[in-house]
C-alpha cells in the first residue's frame, strides 16, 4: 500500500474590502455605474439613486454571503489517499 500524503486545499479569507472591490469592478457593477452616470447627465436622478441603492445591496449582500462561503471552506479538510489496487 502506497501513501501519497495530504490531499488539502487551503482557501484564502478576504477581507471585506478586497470582496468590495472585486465585485464592483466586474462587468454588471461598471455597466451600472456608467449607466446610472448617463442618467444623472440627462437628469434622471432618482432613476439614477433608485438603481445605485439597489446595486449597493445587492453588493452587501453577495459580499456577506461569500464571506460566509469563504468562512466555511477556511478550516483544512485532510483526506488520505492509498494506492491498494495492485
Amino acid at each position: 500500500m502506497k501513501y501519497y500524503g495530504q490531499n488539502s486545499i487551503e482557501v484564502e479569507v478576504k477581507s471585506y474590502a478586497r470582496l468590495f472591490v472585486e465585485e464592483i469592478l466586474t462587468p454588471f457593477y461598471i455597466f451600472q455605474i456608467a449607466a446610472c452616470l448617463l442618467w444623472m447627465v440627462d437628469q434622471y436622478y432618482y432613476y439614477a439613486f433608485c438603481i445605485i441603492v439597489i446595486s449597493l445591496i445587492s453588493m452587501i449582500l453577495s459580499l456577506v454571503e461569500t464571506k460566509r462561503v469563504i468562512k466555511n471552506y477556511s478550516f483544512p479538510f485532510f483526506f488520505l489517499v492509498f494506492d491498494d489496487y495492485l
